[in-house]
């Protein structure tokens, strides 16, 4: 999708490919202040990249210490160059010009220190296996910190998308 030194947001230049999934990527990235941060770049290809966007958006505007929070978001057409969201009517963009569509949303989030897969594979080239079941419980406590706050009634509909590869510690 992007490459190491491109500008996907103003002012964040790529710096390294974090991960890779069906329709989306994350890097670390450096902001203009020198700043690093996280950069999801997630393909608008069909239903999937739309939801995975409103999805984002609707967890990251919650607060929490466990939750990554979303700092910055821009909708690019296929030129790179942003799109102005309020063209984007509801989940749809079948109101925006033909050649304004959006392709690309980037959001920008805090870096984790790592992943959960990263502490696994630290563990495991220490000769390890497996990560230590008082560490994994720290870091499985944690994660049910954030998701028992998502489950409070008060927030509504959320489908939200958790896996190993997106606990961040």
């Amino acid at each position: 999708m992007f490459r190491q030194g491109e500008e996907p947001a103003p002012g964040c230049i790529l710096e390294k490919l974090v991960g890779r999934g069906a329709f989306a990527e994350v890097w670390c990235a450096r902001d203009a202040g020198g700043v690093r941060k996280a950069l999801k770049l997630i393909a608008l290809q069909g239903k999937q990249g739309f939801q995975e966007f409103f999805s984002i958006l609707r967890l990251g505007s919650y607060r929490h210490s466990r939750l990554m929070t979303v700092e910055g978001s821009w909708i690019l057409d296929e030129h790179g160059q942003p799109i102005d969201t309020g063209l984007l009517q509801g989940e749809c963009a079948g109101d925006v010009p033909d050649h304004r569509r959006p392709v690309v949303v980037v959001l920008a989030m805090p870096l984790a220190d790592q992943s959960l897969f990263h502490v696994l594979d630290q563990w495991n080239q220490q000769g390890i296996q497996g990560i230590p079941p008082q560490n994994l419980l720290d870091y499985l406590a944690d994660a049910a910190k954030g998701l028992d706050y998502l489950n409070q009634s008060d927030h509504g509909d959320r489908t939200g998308d958790v896996a190993p590869s997106r606990g961040s510690v």
